[in-house]
């Protein structure tokens, strides 16, 4: 799914429609040759919470989704795919 809307203040990232994603999925960040979001590693696994039909946040591990902490990865406004 192609992203393009990342906001540095809760560490979400949107999507221009709805992005079918559930809690709990395991994404991997692809850069794809671009510039990437700071704080994401390409090839990296993240863990998915859903904020709403076109909003998820990413974790680091599983135990972070769980507890909802926040894992302040400061992402910058870039664009990347998650698949």
């Amino acid at each position: 799914a192609r992203f393009n809307l990342v906001n540095l203040t809760d560490n979400s990232i949107g999507f221009n429609t709805y992005h079918k994603f559930r809690d709990q999925d395991k994404v991997i960040y692809q850069s794809n040759g671009g510039d990437g979001v700071t704080g994401l590693v390409t090839g990296a696994s993240y863990y998915v919470s859903v904020e709403n039909a076109t909003t998820v946040r990413l974790y680091n591990k599983y135990e972070e989704l769980f507890s909802r902490i926040d894992n302040d990865k400061n992402f910058s406004n870039s664009s990347g795919v998650i698949y």
